[in-house]
């Protein structure tokens, strides 16, 4: 017990903790090549370790990712110095995530990194050694930003008071699989996603969201949805990046789609289902069932250009009802 409380007090020492996060943060750096930085560790006598000012910087020198603090066990942190990143629970408080393209290239800053955890292109090399793995996160007031300085208007997405609940959450090299219990953001809109659920799968080569459930003050939307790509299609999402989908009695109201596109009836109320194929400038909506009050629309529909105002917009259909 003398031993166990001698060790609580030296490693509750400023000096110490400072020592254990330039040790994390040094391993890291060294064998993958980013730049983590971590301001002070916290610990506590009941075995829990809180790391504040968490800053991963990104190839341009500016944030990726910053947390003010992370909660974790002390039986995690001893992992993350010997480079086995396997956390039970995680508690993050006032995470920033900022997602940007900078002007004249292709990739995110996102895409950049995750490059280099990926290791070396090389077919012949070993494939990244890098893992982390937790058991539940859970995120509190938080905020995210997608940027793209290649646009007129770069700020293009930007949702704060952040929340969500989450399990199983794995990064191993390129590849994140984390499920999503819970998610709430302010959207900046008259929209507020109040519950978002799905089991989230990321690779090199596709981006599942499995039972896929959105809600919102007057909308409920449901199914699964898969990306399919090569990295390089990102550069054009929109013509490139397939897309297959199914949503199932799902319900949208119009007057939160006026919020982005004020052209729809005000007041109403539509369900639908259907299965989407193709990319989202070229796709298919097939087997579509819509209703809104008496009227029913049924049938294989072909949409063309709705997100290029530059080419002419089509719409091709079978309608059956």
């Amino acid at each position: 017990m003398f031993l166990l409380l001698s060790l609580v007090i030296i490693l509750s020492l400023p000096a110490v903790q400072n020592k254990i996060a330039t040790k994390v943060t040094t391993t890291l750096n060294d064998e993958f090549g980013t730049n983590i930085k971590i301001d002070r560790v916290d610990l506590s006598f009941l075995g829990r370790v809180g790391l504040n000012g968490i800053y991963i910087e990104d190839y341009k020198k500016d944030t990726l990712f910053y947390v003010e603090k992370l909660t974790t066990s002390l039986l995690s942190v001893k992992n993350a110095i010997n480079s086995n990143l396997n956390f039970g629970s995680i508690s993050i408080e006032g995470l920033h995530m900022k997602l940007k393209t900078y002007e004249g290239e292709k990739d995110t800053n996102l895409d950049v990194f995750v490059a280099k955890l990926e290791g070396t292109p090389d077919t012949t090399a070993a494939p990244s050694k890098f893992k982390l793995t937790s058991s539940g996160i859970d995120i509190l007031d938080s905020k995210f930003e997608l940027i793209d300085l290649n646009e007129k208007k770069p700020n293009i997405l930007f949702f704060d008071a952040l929340q969500a609940t989450t399990e199983d959450f794995k990064i191993t090299g390129p590849n994140v699989d984390i499920n999503i219990k819970e998610l709430a953001f302010h959207t900046g809109r008259d929209v507020n996603v109040e519950r978002l659920q799905t089991e989230f799968h990321y690779s090199l080569t596709q981006m599942r969201f499995e039972k896929f459930n959105l809600q919102t003050q007057n909308s409920d939307i449901g199914g699964e949805i898969v990306f399919s790509y090569d990295r390089k299609d990102f550069a054009d999402f929109l013509n490139k990046v397939k897309i297959n989908a199914t949503f199932t009695d799902s319900e949208v109201a119009l007057d939160e789609v006026n919020s982005f596109y004020n052209e729809f009836g005000k007041g109403k109320l539509v369900t639908f289902s259907t299965d989407i194929s193709g990319v989202l400038n070229d796709f298919e909506a097939g087997a579509l069932l819509l209703e809104s009050g008496n009227s029913i629309i049924k049938g294989d529909f072909n949409f063309k250009n709705i997100f290029t105002s530059s080419k002419p917009f089509r719409l091709d259909a079978g309608i059956e009802n």
